[in-house]
């Protein structure tokens, strides 16, 4: 067999060949990879990180919810009160009756703030 314009034997071919085979393999080989334990440890990771996030954004969601919610409540207390007091006013305004004597035109005007006029 010719190489390089040199005759080699075959057998000479066959162990080159071999070891050029050999010196591939121990390359790709000694190419350190990541191994299974790091790979757990590292996702292990990420999954408490973003358990973490996970639990302050629930708290962050849970206060706001609070806060709504007790702003809800004295909502609806204030609401019941004004309904409350509307709904006296109303019976108040219904019992209002219309003044038969001069008297009671009198003690009524001076109810509301309008005095009468003295008489000289």
């Amino acid at each position: 067999m010719l190489i390089f314009n040199k005759e080699v034997s075959t057998k000479l071919v066959i162990l080159g060949g071999i070891a050029v085979v050999a010196l591939i393999i121990f390359i790709v080989l000694s190419i350190p990879k990541p191994t299974v334990p790091n790979s757990i440890q590292a996702i292990n990771e990420s999954q408490a990180m973003l358990q973490k996030q996970y639990e302050t954004q629930l708290k962050e969601k849970d206060n706001i919810i609070k806060t709504y919610q007790s702003k809800l409540i004295e909502s609806q207390n204030k609401y019941i009160s004004l309904t409350t007091k509307y709904a006296e006013l109303q019976k108040e305004k219904d019992s209002v009756k219309t003044p038969v004597t001069n008297d009671e035109i009198r003690i009524r005007f001076v109810a509301v703030g309008f005095n009468p006029i003295p008489v000289k």
